[in-house]
């Protein structure tokens, strides 16, 4: 099949693509040094998707084949020798930092191991952590995400390319990959426009939904080869109009991401179709250090982020340390360009091919094997923090959805709820919400060295007893009354029933949360609702006293209601400054316990210390300093690591003797 020389530039090298890959990735990196400076930086990814599309397609024009093997093959080894040298540098490198700085780079890890093998994106969406949230920024393997949307386009759009006669070049070839990629972007589309509001992470995440972005770029290719005259009337929009466009719309506020996502694409596709060697656009495009810049843009896509990670985790970002880190980002993605992306993109398996491929796959595995020991067997042997990591024994606790399910409503707590099984000894109940399976392992241990049984069930964002729900059609007050009358059933003398909920969630709100009322018509106002379960709590705990049984109350200790961060960023270390600690990791001891005072002060004149006791977990905190503590010690803004959890838990052991002697 002959092309006209005119046709024929469109398939041939285009430096100035190279050039709007540099732009985008500047967009991306500046992004994500700071969303001040360029809000919606982030979308130079969709800018990539668009360009792989044009490019990818342009590169299996030129291989025509009747050969499907061969086609198959030779279009994996490309991608492969393309992708994955470089993508195991990195994840290796990376994974053994994080390890080193971070005392639970779990999740890190796994979206890294996964990123390996294309899956990142689905790893990252069952974490149901949305990209515009802060979480994903101290994950070093976050932007892997747009990676494995790439490789997954890959697994489908070579065989569309040959079942459609254009890898051969067939007749009526590109009518039917046209007509084909036509159907799938509409439908792509629609995918991502119908769940942007519903599910942002489905749209932002998954293949399907980002399947129409890079075949956008395959369908400008198309139309550019057979002058379909949309394409003609796009070519004579001014290249500086749409660069123009393009800078506009990165310029855009993330709250308009649905609307600007959609209109990147257009123009960045329009001024693909658009660009005259004649234009002031393409000199600029083409400028030599642009051009460089986007033979780099893999690598500095890969590097920029790992290096912003691992400085978040320790250094900190600032207008001081960001000279170093661009620089730091260039020299890593040099090396990595120049030494292991470009000799193994250039390398010939044509010879020997089936060792190529096996030692890819020995290698890949064995570095999968690596990151899986880092984030298991040897979990914080890298860890060069001041505490040590504790290591958790697995211990059984219920949620109470799992035992209650289908309309099951055993008259015992099962045996998956904890150790019930030597039934001569007393029974430490943990019973609540999160904020008792916080103390899971603790409880456990403590009843396993004191010579208890002990059983925890819980269920997430609802308190103990029965909620503080008016209406009994909610699955709280349904579980919770349930578990009620388990427990007062199952109580004998020396039983001890701890009750622990996510009190501070009330306190620090107008009112209630949401998540507490499942008919908003019937929610009453904060007093009311704390009056309710006062007098529920104290009704439970009278029966359980009758019964020759102990209760205590468990009061939450500070709460950190703007954290979103991972709570180990909030205490300093040999490498971080404690000028890199945010307020958001700050609150004031007595403030927090003047509103439970306020709140809950009838706890005082309910105890006894005899048979009622009040765990005042405010009374154990660390990390504090003139009234203001840090929450270094906890997960998230309310809930402890283990470690801090237990040493909570045996001073509290340790402070109440009594609540453990058995008469």
């Amino acid at each position: 099949m002959k092309i006209s020389e005119e046709k024929n530039i469109f398939f041939k090298y285009r430096p100035e693509l190279d050039g709007l890959r540099a732009l985008a990735v500047i967009f991306v990196i500046t992004n994500h040094f700071n969303k001040e400076i360029i809000p919606s930086g982030y979308l130079g990814v969709d800018i990539f998707f668009v360009i792989s599309g044009y490019v990818i397609t342009s590169s299996l024009f030129k291989r025509p084949t009747n050969n499907f093997k061969n086609f198959i093959i030779s279009f994996y080894e490309r991608r492969i020798k393309r992708i994955l040298p470089a993508l195991l540098f990195f994840v290796l490198f990376t994974s053994i930092l994080i390890s080193v700085f971070s005392q639970s780079p779990g999740n890190s890890l796994k979206t890294g191991l996964s990123s390996l093998f294309g899956l990142s994106n689905l790893y990252l969406y069952n974490l149901d952590v949305g990209y515009f949230t802060l979480y994903p920024e101290f994950n070093s393997f976050t932007h892997t995400w747009s990676l494995a949307v790439e490789e997954q386009f890959y697994l489908l759009f070579p065989f569309l390319i040959w079942f459609s006669g254009f890898g051969s070049q067939a007749k009526n070839s590109f009518r039917n990959l046209f007509i084909s990629i036509i159907v799938l972007t509409i439908s792509s589309l629609i995918l991502f426009i119908h769940f942007y509001p519903i599910n942002q992470s489905f749209s932002y995440f998954l293949m399907p939904a980002r399947f129409w972005e890079i075949s956008s770029g395959c369908l400008i290719f198309l139309g550019m080869q057979k002058n379909i005259r949309l394409i003609e009337f796009l070519k004579k929009i001014p290249s500086l109009l749409t660069s123009s466009l393009v800078i506009a719309t990165v310029f855009l506020p993330v709250s308009s991401s649905g609307f600007s996502t959609i209109a990147i694409v257009i123009i960045s596709s329009i001024l693909i179709v658009s660009l005259k060697k004649e234009t002031t656009t393409y000199k600029i495009l083409t400028n030599p250090i642009l051009i460089y810049l986007g033979k780099l843009s893999y690598s500095l896509y890969l590097w920029h982020w790992g290096v912003l990670v691992i400085s978040r985790w320790t250094i900190g970002i600032y207008w001081w340390t960001i000279p170093f880190q661009v620089l730091l980002i260039l020299i890593i993605s040099l090396f990595s360009y120049k030494f292991i992306e470009t000799p193994f993109r250039k390398s010939n398996w044509d010879n020997l091919r089936l060792k190529n491929w096996i030692i890819s796959g020995a290698t890949l595995f064995s570095i999968s094997g690596i990151i899986f020991l880092l984030g298991k067997p040897f979990k914080g042997y890298l860890y060069v923090g001041k505490e040590p990591l504790y290591t958790l024994r697995q211990y059984k606790t219920c949620h109470l959805p799992t035992i209650f399910d289908k309309n099951k409503r055993p008259k015992k707590l099962p045996s998956e709820c904890g150790s019930l099984d030597a039934k001569n000894l007393p029974t430490i109940f943990g019973i609540g919400d999160s904020h008792i399976d916080q103390f899971d392992n603790a409880i456990a241990e403590f009843a396993y060295e004191k010579n208890y049984n002990y059983a925890i069930a819980w269920q997430a964002g609802c308190l103990f007893p029965s909620s503080i729900l008016t209406s009994n059609k909610s699955s709280c007050y349904k579980n919770q009354t349930k578990l009620q009358s388990i427990i007062i059933s199952s109580i004998k003398p020396g039983d001890i029933v701890i009750v622990g909920n996510a009190l501070n969630n009330l306190i620090y709100t107008k009112e209630s949360s949401k998540e507490y009322s499942e008919i908003q018509s019937e929610r009453l106002n904060k007093r009311k609702e704390l009056e309710i379960y006062k007098q529920r709590f104290l009704d439970f705990s009278s029966k359980v006293n009758k019964q020759g049984g102990k209760v205590v109350f468990y009061i939450d200790s500070l709460f950190f209601p703007d954290l979103n961060i991972p709570g180990h960023l909030c205490g300093p270390e040999w490498f971080r400054s404690k000028n890199n600690i945010p307020d958001k990791c700050k609150n004031s001891l007595s403030n927090h316990i003047y509103k439970f005072d306020e709140y809950f002060g009838w706890r005082a004149d309910w105890s006894n210390n005899i048979n009622k006791f009040v765990f005042n977990a405010y009374l154990y905190a660390e990390d504090c300093k003139d009234d203001i503590c840090l929450a270094s010690k906890y997960n998230d803004k309310s809930h402890f690591t283990a470690q801090y959890a237990k040493k909570i838990f045996y001073k509290f052991a340790e402070d109440n003797p009594s609540l453990f002697t058995i008469k």
